[in-house]
């Protein structure tokens, strides 16, 4: 197997032209000040040399015009690509949501908060019924269609404040920030009634599904890890119930 090859730093080019522009200045000084040695006491020797020093400044000034317009091209692309690892780290590919990880950090950092200043949180975890039979009889780019329709309808239905990312699979991980158990449930029926009634047009034909969730609500600990460890449990054991009891619903984990 052929490995790609290694392309060099851009800030090694970056500085083999900067020493290009140093060698190629101190070289045209040093013949302008040798001529100037030579012809001093020529008649227009030093006319001669002014003219060489003109070009010399000249010529350092354009080169060092193009050095600032490669760092600064440089800078671009690096910002560019920074941007670009960034998305590919946090995002994923296909429904263009948070990624788990990002889900994960988020669900922290949320947590924290929600224990820090004594707030409601709550969390949705939400999955496909019967997506498999999506994929065997349709085909994955149906089904890939379907997630990415179900992921643009969930999102259009929280609120900016909240966080909708693909947990695995098909199935979602919706955070809803300053919202206890009843508000939980009450947006995760929202997400179901619209999800549906709503036609999923693939190809020319249209595509019916339903999802099912479970939704709990922050119980503070002691420690965050373990505050979202349990929660994505009780979230998990409701979602496992609306399954049980017929799919296409909404189950709560209550806390007794």
């Amino acid at each position: 197997m052929n490995r790609p090859r290694r392309r060099g730093s851009p800030w090694r080019t970056i500085i083999g032209y900067v020493s290009l522009a140093i060698l190629l200045v101190a070289s045209a000084a040093f013949a302008a000040l040798g001529m100037l040695g030579q012809e001093a006491n020529s008649p227009g020797g030093v006319a001669r040399a002014r003219v060489l020093f003109d070009v010399i400044v000249s010529s350092g000034l354009l080169l060092l015009l193009t050095v600032w317009r490669l760092v600064a091209g440089l800078k671009r692309r690096l910002q560019e690509a920074e941007a670009l690892l960034h998305e590919m780290a946090t995002t994923d590919e296909l429904t263009v949501l948070a990624n788990r990880r990002t889900g994960q950090e988020r669900l922290l950092d949320e947590l924290v908060r929600a224990s820090r200043h004594r707030r409601p949180f709550s969390l949705l975890l939400l999955d496909l019924d019967n997506f498999k039979q999506v994929n065997d009889t349709q085909g994955h780019d149906a089904g890939d269609a379907v997630l990415k329709a179900v992921a643009k309808a969930v999102t259009a239905l929280v609120r900016q404040t909240d966080l909708v990312a693909r947990w695995g699979g098909e199935e979602f991980l919706v955070l809803l920030t300053e919202t206890g158990l009843a508000g939980a449930k009450a947006t995760g029926e929202r997400i179901r009634q619209a999800i549906a009634s709503m036609p999923i047009i693939f190809e020319g034909h249209a595509l019916q599904v339903t999802v099912s969730l479970g939704a709990a609500e922050f119980v503070r600990h002691e420690r965050v890890e373990q505050a979202a460890d349990d929660l994505l449990k009780r979230a998990d054991k409701a979602l496992y119930n609306a399954k049980h009891h017929g799919r296409n619903r909404v189950e709560a984990d209550v806390v007794s």
